[in-house]
């Protein structure tokens, strides 16, 4: 069963996205949820209006449930997103479609994997380390990493270094972008810096968004 595909906000802004299965209430209102964040965080990026931005780079998208994931969301290619039923919550959401942001985008891992973050006094706290390997949050724990927490139950990082594969640039930048749309790193120097990192490299990243003309 394929459930519509335009959601309408009650400002009459429609979000394009498909829902692919049986989907509760409580699981819709947590997709939807999920984003209208991301828009508003794409809208103060780019000042296009949220349904315009996210459209532009998340439309035709379609979400799948699937109750044999070993973990609770999984990107499957640029179109789907699967995640386990009744599992699903805001922040999972946002990090999965992280993960779809690269696919479609690929600037910020590429980045990553070839420079790395660096705060203003010149702190590396994530990426390329200097010895040449990748070392996510620098191998410091939160806050001093920039995260409020370290334990994905929490869900400031949904797959941190202490799970399976943590320790790569796909995590870390599903991160990193999860905590960008919330603005919820720590106020330290190391949070400060990750957010700025995104917020600064997102109008580059979106530049060919900006002036598409199509039926909005």
């Amino acid at each position: 069963m394929v459930n519509n595909n335009k959601h309408v906000k009650e400002d009459g802004d429609s979000y394009d996205f498909t829902l692919d299965g049986e989907w509760d209430d409580d699981d819709k209102l947590v997709i939807s949820t999920a984003i209208h964040d991301i828009a508003l965080a794409l809208s103060q990026a780019t000042n296009l209006p949220p349904h315009i931005i996210y459209n532009r780079v998340f439309g035709k998208l379609t979400f799948k449930l699937s109750g044999s994931l070993k973990y609770y969301g999984f990107v499957e290619d640029k179109n789907f997103i699967s995640f386990k039923p009744n599992k699903i919550t805001k922040y999972i959401v946002v990090h999965e479609m992280g993960h779809l942001f690269y696919l479609r985008i690929p600037q910020p891992i590429e980045t990553l994997s070839k420079t790395g973050i660096y705060s203003p006094s010149n702190k590396f706290l994530t990426g390329l380390h200097p010895y040449g390997y990748y070392y996510r949050n620098n191998g410091k724990s939160a806050p001093k990493n920039g995260y409020v927490s370290d334990w994905y139950t929490d869900g400031y990082q949904l797959h941190p270094v202490t799970l399976p594969d943590g320790n790569n640039v796909d995590e870390d930048w599903a991160d990193l972008f999860r905590n960008w749309v919330y603005n919820s790193f720590v106020q330290n120097e190391a949070g400060i810096t990750l957010y700025n990192w995104v917020n600064d490299h997102m109008i580059l990243w979106l530049n060919k968004y900006l002036e598409l003309k199509d039926a909005e």
